[in-house]
């Protein structure tokens, strides 16, 4: 994520479809909450600097340590989160806390420099983002895929911060570039790779959009300095902001039969002022969805 120092904030938006209304505070206090994976009944998401895991069970919160840097879960099998780090592709068992490695990350990357950070699974496909650790305006990140029975491939490198990763169909992919502000649509090959990309969407600069997910004819992404969420149409209109008690949300998921959102934060690089401002900064926040 990238650390801009002017932070702006919407009270309201006119015209307004989308609402949502505060249900539940998950207090966490994670530095960079993020990695969201969702069932009607369970939440897991990461906080990326502190490597810790967190599952809601039961509305229980867990919290597990591992070595690796998690940056977004995958997926969930049985008792095993499959988690996207800077190790490639693990499985993580919440139970006996044991760690696994499905994909290594190819030699050429070099972990001391960049980290892996959002990404999504699609037709049986991870997609992964890495980031540039260093904090430039001329950072550049990339994207790989890591498919079944093939070799991990780079299959973009013309990105700074990647972030989003929002399928909207089985073959469209958007992509968040969180230092330029713009998000792309990715069209996805049969052998996880792209076929063709084109600008979906350009916001303020001083905004960066960061992950985010389909609800019915929107598209939502968490608006990192801005106190809000992004609601686009199919076409990468934005049609207004729903605005938020933290500064810098992280991520949001849906949960369609209650009507849900889940939202992460972070508190990095925030000054004091701003922590006391908002001091929920750093939860995981549970919304009703109304549309």
């Amino acid at each position: 994520l990238v650390t801009c120092t002017k932070i702006s904030f919407h009270l309201f938006d006119i015209y307004m479809s989308i609402s949502i209304f505060l249900d539940k505070v998950i207090d966490t206090k994670c530095i960079l909450g993020e990695g969201l994976f969702c069932t009607e009944k369970n939440f897991y998401w990461v906080d990326i600097e502190n490597r810790k895991i967190f599952s809601y069970l039961k509305k229980q919160i867990n919290c597990n340590s591992i070595n690796h840097i998690p940056s977004v879960i995958f997926d969930k099998i049985g008792n095993k989160l499959i988690l996207g780090s800077d190790a490639g592709i693990l499985e993580y068992d919440i139970k006996s806390n044991f760690l696994s490695y499905l994909k290594t990350l190819p030699t050429e990357i070099d972990i001391k420099r960049f980290r892996s950070n959002d990404g999504c699974l699609v037709n049986g496909t991870y997609y992964l983002g890495f980031m540039d650790r260093k904090d430039s305006e001329n950072n550049r990140g990339f994207i790989y895929s890591f498919s079944k029975n093939r070799k991990p491939l780079e299959i973009n490198n013309d990105i700074s911060i990647p972030n989003g990763f929002i399928p909207i169909s089985n073959s469209k992919l958007l992509i968040c570039d969180s230092l330029t502000s713009e998000i792309w649509e990715f069209t996805l090959n049969k052998v996880g790779g792209f076929e063709d990309k084109r600008l979906w969407a350009k916001i303020d600069p001083n905004i960066s959009p960061d992950g985010g997910c389909k609800v019915d004819k929107y598209i939502l992404i968490a608006f990192w300095d801005d106190a809000s969420i992004g609601v686009f149409d199919l076409s990468g209109n934005l049609l207004q902001r729903l605005p938020l008690e933290i500064p810098r949300p992280t991520n949001c998921k849906f949960l369609k039969a209650s009507s849900k959102l889940l939202v992460t934060s972070a508190i990095t690089d925030l000054n004091e002022e701003l922590l006391k401002s908002f001091p929920k900064s750093g939860s995981t926040f549970i919304y009703k969805l109304r549309l």
